[in-house]
């Protein structure tokens, strides 16, 4: 099993690949952006591809400093790495600090 990590005060998320014995190599990390702090992680196969992938609800400041909550969409590239987040807006001064993912439509994906 493997570990992400929401680090808001780098604006970064970080990935911990798991060894069979318990123990983690070191550290992957994955920018949110400029004035993006990711508070809060779920896994997930977005891409149905079979490889598992990180969605990330981050706070975030546009220009003039009006508060805008950001999904980033992180898809697992098979090798242990990721792409770079795609991200998605849920509107000017929302307050969201958890997500979560299922298959909310019944369509299995």
């Amino acid at each position: 099993m493997d570990i992400a990590v929401a680090n808001s005060a780098k604006s970064n998320v970080n990935i911990f690949l798991g060894y069979s014995n318990g123990s983690f190599a070191r550290q992957i990390t994955y920018s949110t952006g400029n004035r993006v702090y990711p508070y809060a992680v779920t896994i997930s196969d977005f891409d149905s591809d079979n490889n598992m992938d990180i969605a990330i609800v981050n706070y975030g400041q546009n220009e003039g400093n009006i508060l805008n909550i950001i999904i980033g969409v992180l898809l697992n590239l098979g090798n242990g790495t990721f792409t770079s987040a795609v991200m998605y807006s849920t509107g000017y001064n929302s307050l969201s600090n958890s997500i979560a993912s299922g298959d909310f439509n019944n369509d299995k994906k």
